[in-house]
């Protein structure tokens, strides 16, 4: 079953020319995230194989998921925030993401909350946080 939810209420990709390596990219990275969120318990410990997950794609050097750093979130906060996508009223901090380097596009995510149990996806696009 899929625990990743996409909600996209704009379109970045628009005027990005279509790659079919970066296609194949993003659906990389949308079965990786599915696949660590199917392997987390509720309360947020991770499976053996969840945890094989996150030590192979989300640390190290050459991850292919990562929060942006510190000195990021502070400059691109707002670009970074979202309206939460079952909760109008709410927003949410997305500074997580995952990498394509072709065209230096990235989807942002949050984390499963308890209530929906999904990441939820909220952008797919160029990079935001270009200095």
């Amino acid at each position: 079953m899929a625990r990743v939810a996409y909600f996209f209420p704009k379109h970045p990709l628009r005027g990005t020319p279509f790659h079919q390596g970066a296609a194949d990219r993003l659906d990389v990275l949308f079965t990786t995230l599915n696949r660590l969120v199917q392997n987390t318990h509720s309360q947020g410990q991770r499976t053996t194989e969840g945890d094989e997950i996150y030590r192979n794609h989300f640390v190290g050097d050459k991850a292919w998921f990562t929060r942006s750093s510190e000195s990021e979130e502070n400059e691109f906060a707002q670009e970074l925030t979202f309206r939460h996508p079952l909760h109008s009223e709410r927003k949410i901090l997305c500074s997580w993401h995952g990498k394509v380097k072709l065209h230096q596009l990235r989807i942002h995510f949050a984390w499963p909350d308890n209530e929906t149990r999904k990441a939820m996806v909220v952008y797919v696009g160029p990079k935001i946080t270009k200095r």
